[in-house]
């Protein structure tokens, strides 16, 4: 029982982490204030609905996230209170009413033929004292109700209809906790944020590099095929799509001997192969049902290939030349290539438990450069010429991995 419990509490962390986590994002990236625009409010409106929808399968474990809605009427104006100077250049003849200073495009009041300068006396047949009353009776109105409003422009007293819509303003977020089991409920959502670490396989053609190799003095087919070390994050950026990160490397290692035909001494030749990659990833979920989701999308990123080599006579200890960051003094060369990658991919995702998802990747790498190997110094670059071409990123891909998330 008390290994059952430690496990609930990791648990209970790691979920309230990504709420956080969560939250935070929302503040930052969507806004906090209820003066931000249409499009922003209802993106934040959708974020918060796959929070809701995702949050429901946690009902299980005795966990609930409340999510209420607050919502606010859509006018399409901005006004302030009048003073004597409006008044004398406006020949306003009355001391009653607030004057509109900013009209919005494809709004209720830009659609009732309103202006800038408007004086507005009568609000639904009722007097308006002040910029405080007339925020309050718009307030009180019911949502898509319509509201008659008289005018002053120019010199004439003008009527107009204002229809009112309502648009969700800001949110109010709690979260509970239950020892009692809760009923899993239908509807699930796609997920909203989540990270993944796993291995990784490209089929790539290592064949312009196994010919370098060649060249050098190594094995025909020094390299073969390489296994990546793969981690990437995701998080959602509405209509079910997910924006993210990836990051992968792998490395293998080599050497070979060869003899002086003049001296007959010994020449030893070290080599390191390092292949990175990172990008960015956009990806559409679909939720089968509660354990699945399919997945689609594309990476676009860029690749690097390294291979440094080290050269040395005579007997000596490798281990004594190459220190920790894997730099010599000795006969040292670095060479690299890079290239422009795009893949397009599909997953699926299956759920294990609470928050982990086991998740398999497949697709195919492409690899563009229009540069070939170079040469680094400590001080500058230089290409190769006659240096074997090809990419050394094309070809299947496979990533599976355990997904944490919400």
């Amino acid at each position: 029982m008390m290994t059952k419990s430690k496990n609930q509490t990791i648990l209970l962390m790691i979920i309230y982490g990504l709420i956080l986590m969560t939250t935070l994002l929302l503040s930052k990236s969507f806004g906090m204030d209820t003066t931000s625009d249409e499009k922003s409010k209802n993106l934040r409106k959708e974020f918060l609905d796959e929070l809701k929808a995702s949050s429901d399968e946690l009902d299980e474990l005795g966990i609930k996230i409340g999510l209420k809605y607050n919502t606010e009427q859509e006018i399409g104006f901005k006004f302030e209170d009048l003073d004597f100077q409006d008044i004398n250049e406006l020949q306003y003849p009355y001391d009653f009413g607030a004057k509109i200073y900013k009209i919005y495009d494809g709004t209720p009041a830009d659609e009732a033929n309103l202006e800038v300068d408007d004086i507005l006396m009568l609000f639904g047949g009722d007097t308006i004292k002040s910029k405080l009353d007339l925020r309050e009776k718009i307030a009180a109105v019911v949502t898509s109700d319509k509201m008659p409003v008289t005018y002053f422009r120019k010199g004439e007293v003008q009527k107009a209809i204002l229809y009112f819509d309502e648009i969700f303003s800001d949110y109010e977020l709690s979260v509970t906790v239950d020892n009692k089991p809760k009923r899993i409920r239908k509807k699930y959502g796609v997920g909203i944020l989540g990270f993944y670490w796993g291995p990784g396989l490209i089929m790539n053609d290592y064949q312009p590099a196994n010919d370098l190799f060649e060249d050098l003095a190594f094995g025909s087919d020094e390299l073969g095929q390489l296994w990546n070390n793969e981690f990437g994050f995701k998080f959602y950026v509405g209509n079910k799509m997910f924006l993210g990160m990836v990051f992968s490397g792998a490395e293998a290692d080599g050497s070979t001997k060869l003899v002086n035909e003049v001296t007959n001494e010994n020449i030893y030749r070290k080599m390191k192969f390092e292949q990175n990659l990172w990008g960015f990833t956009l990806d559409k979920r679909y939720r089968l049902n509660k354990k699945v989701i399919l997945s689609a999308g594309c990476l676009i990123g860029s690749g690097k290939s390294t291979i440094r080599l080290q050269q040395r006579n005579g007997g000596f200890d490798w281990n004594q030349i190459w220190d920790e960051n894997g730099n010599s003094n000795n006969d040292y060369l670095r060479l690299r290539k890079k290239e422009f990658l795009f893949e397009p991919h599909v997953s699926g995702m299956y759920k294990l438990f609470g928050p982990v998802w086991l998740q398999a990747e497949a697709g195919y790498m492409l690899g563009f450069s229009g540069k070939n190997w170079r040469e680094q110094t400590l001080t500058s670059e230089y290409t190769i010429s006659g240096a074997p071409e090809g990419s050394l990123f094309r070809g299947f891909s496979f990533t599976i991995s355990p997904w944490i998330g919400l």
